[in-house]
C-alpha cells in the first residue's frame, strides 16, 4: 500500500480514532500514582448559600479532617458546581477537566432529582462510585449500572410519613400543592393515593413556576381544608407564605424536603406560620437531631468512604474493589454506629432499604417542646 493511500486512510479514520485516544488518555490520567491523594467530589448547585448542597459539602469536609478518619484513609473533599444544570455541556466539560486533574475516587451527588441522572451517567462511565444524598424520586436511579447508592429514602417513604402527620393531628381535609416537576408529580400522586386510602378528603393542585402564579392558590380561598401540604422547592416558599399571609389564610402547613434550609424556622416565624417539615433523615434515637438537615448524609458519606478506602487499600485499589468495599462496609455494619447518623442496608438496585423519613411538627419549637427533634 502506498504512503499516499495510508495518509488517505488516516484522514478517514482520524475522526473515529481521536475520541478513542482522548478517552483512553483521560482514563489513564485518572489512575493515581502511589502518592496521589484521593478526592471525594461533591456535585450540586452551590449558588444558594443556605441550601442542602452546602450542608452536605461542609459536613463531608469536616469529617475528612477528623483524626480518626485520617488514621483510616486520607482524602480531600472538593466541590463541583453544576450551576443548576448538570445536563449542560459546560458542566460535563468541567467534570472531565476535574477528572483529568485529580484522582476522584467517589462522588457525592447533592443534586436535585432532576439533576442527578446526568451526574450518575458521567460518573459511572468511569466506574466512579456515587453516593446520592438529596434526590428522592424513583427515576433518579433508573439508569444506574451498579455504581450508585442512594443514602436518602425515596419519595414513597416520604408520602407515608406525611400521612402519619395528618393522622396524628386528625386532619381530614387536605390540599396537596405540587411543583410541576418529576419530584412534585410523583410525590403528590403517591401522597394523594395514601390519603384517600385512609378515607381523607384530599385535593391535588399544581402550579407552574411560582406558587403565586398558580390557579391552585386562588382556589384555596374558597376551599375548606384542615391543612396544606406543599410539595415544592425552597426558592418558591417565601412567595407562598407571602400570598397566604396577604389573603389571611392561616391553616397548618407542611412542606416537603425540597424546601429544607437552615433558615426555615426563621422564615416561618417572620410570617407567623406554624410550619411542619417532612424530613429525609432517620437519626439513631440516642443522637436524634445531632446532624440537622441533609448534612447528616455528608457526614455519613465521608465516614463510609474512609472505611471503604481503608478496606480497599489492602486489596489494591480499583474502582470495582472500592465499590464492593463501600457495599460491604455498610451492609456488614462494620462502621461503628456512633459515627453514622442514619441506618443503611442497600438492595441490589442501590436503594437504602432502611431509609426512613420523619416529620418535624413545628420548626419554630425547641427540641424540649417537640419541635426540632420532631417525631418519627
Amino acid at each position: 500500500m502506498t504512503s499516499r493511500r495510508l495518509r488517505h486512510l488516516g484522514i478517514l479514520f482520524l475522526p473515529i480514532l481521536t475520541p478513542a485516544i482522548a478517552w483512553v488518555t483521560l482514563v489513564q490520567r485518572t489512575i493515581p500514582s502511589a502518592t496521589a491523594q484521593p478526592i471525594l467530589l461533591v456535585c450540586g448547585d452551590f449558588s444558594d448559600q443556605g441550601s442542602f448542597v452546602h450542608a452536605v459539602f461542609e459536613e463531608a469536609r469536616r469529617v475528612s479532617k477528623d483524626p480518626q478518619v485520617r488514621s483510616l484513609a486520607r482524602f480531600r473533599v472538593e466541590r463541583l458546581d453544576d450551576a443548576g444544570d448538570s445536563a449542560s455541556a459546560q458542566f460535563e466539560q468541567s467534570f472531565l477537566d476535574a477528572l483529568a486533574r485529580n484522582y476522584i475516587v467517589c462522588i457525592i451527588s447533592a443534586n436535585t432529582s432532576q439533576s442527578t441522572p446526568p451526574v450518575i451517567r458521567l460518573a459511572e462511565t468511569f466506574r466512579i462510585p456515587v453516593l446520592v444524598t438529596v434526590a428522592t424520586t424513583k427515576a433518579a436511579l433508573a439508569h444506574s449500572r451498579g455504581y450508585t447508592l442512594r443514602l436518602v429514602g425515596d419519595d414513597s417513604k416520604q408520602a407515608t410519613v406525611i400521612g402519619e402527620w395528618a393522622g396524628k393531628h386528625q386532619y381530614k381535609r387536605i390540599t396537596v400543592m405540587y411543583h410541576q416537576s418529576e419530584y412534585g408529580e410523583f410525590l403528590s400522586r403517591t401522597l394523594l393515593s395514601n390519603l384517600e386510602a385512609e378515607h381523607k378528603q384530599a385535593l391535588r393542585v399544581s402550579f407552574a413556576n411560582t406558587p403565586a402564579a398558580g390557579q391552585g392558590l386562588r382556589a384555596l380561598k374558597n376551599c375548606p381544608l384542615d391543612a396544606l401540604v406543599y410539595v415544592g422547592y425552597r426558592q418558591d416558599l417565601p412567595d407562598l407564605l407571602r400570598w397566604l399571609d396577604v389573603h389571611e389564610l392561616r391553616f397548618p402547613l407542611l412542606v416537603t424536603d425540597g424546601c429544607f434550609s437552615q433558615d426555615l424556622g426563621a422564615l416561618a416565624k417572620s410570617r407567623n406560620f406554624v410550619l411542619s417539615l417532612s424530613f429525609p433523615v432517620d437519626p439513631f434515637p440516642e443522637r436524634s437531631g445531632r446532624q440537622p438537615g441533609f448534612g447528616a448524609y455528608g457526614n455519613d458519606a465521608a465516614y463510609i468512604l474512609a472505611y471503604a478506602l481503608n478496606d480497599a487499600l489492602d486489596k489494591g485499589v480499583t474502582r470495582e474493589k472500592l465499590m464492593a468495599s463501600i457495599r460491604q462496609v455498610v451492609n456488614d455494619r462494620s462502621i461503628d454506629d456512633k459515627l453514622l447518623n442514619c441506618r443503611y442496608r442497600f438492595s441490589d438496585s442501590g436503594e437504602n432499604e432502611e431509609a426512613r423519613f420523619r416529620f418535624i411538627d413545628d420548626v419554630n419549637k425547641p427540641p424540649s417542646e417537640g419541635g426540632a427533634n420532631g417525631n418519627r
